[in-house]
């Protein structure tokens, strides 16, 4: 048509998959063993794991259908696939006489950073590598936080901490 246009537009369609609710996680405990069932209804269910001792926490990567275990009277972290129902992580952090080693857990970006009560707060990739390793100072980190993709807070029981090692 000879004219020349400083924009133009065109109509993009955009779809999604509706979240939904596969299961249900819970941990039970009974004479210091605690076992993993997934609860597909209210009863049919299926044993993940069976693991000895107490649980602190649990958290789960729903993207990589991954549940990390913290205990609560040892130092020996898990990491379960959920789809092929196997321990995928069994890693034993240095407790240095604490057994009740673990204070927390948050999974963010596909890590999940965990803070111990030797000061420790340390973040695993989908691999199990480290890929972050910070100290605090004074205190250690009781829970642990993460605000807009940018900081990840600890709070201790004497003040908070901002660890101003970069992440990846």
């Amino acid at each position: 048509d000879g004219s020349n246009e400083r924009s133009a537009f065109k109509e993009i369609n955009i779809t999604g998959i509706n979240k939904r609710t596969l299961s249900y996680i819970v941990a039970i405990e009974d004479n210091s063993i605690t076992q993993l069932l997934e609860f597909y209804s209210d009863s049919v269910y299926n044993l993940l794991e069976t693991i000895t001792g107490e649980c602190r926490k649990i958290a789960i990567n729903s993207l990589d259908q991954e549940l990390w275990y913290l205990p609560k009277d040892d130092h020996t972290l898990k990491a379960i696939d959920l789809v092929n129902q196997r321990i995928d992580f069994n890693k034993t952090i240095n407790n240095n006489g604490n057994n009740d080693l673990f204070t927390d857990i948050n999974i963010w970006n596909r890590k999940a950073f965990i803070s111990t009560s030797n000061g420790e707060l340390m973040a695993f990739n989908t691999n199990h590598s480290t890929v972050f390793n910070y100290t605090s100072i004074d205190g250690f980190p009781n829970r642990i936080f993460v605000k807009n993709n940018d900081y990840i807070l600890s709070v201790s029981y004497t003040h908070l901490t901002l660890p101003t090692t970069p992440y990846v």
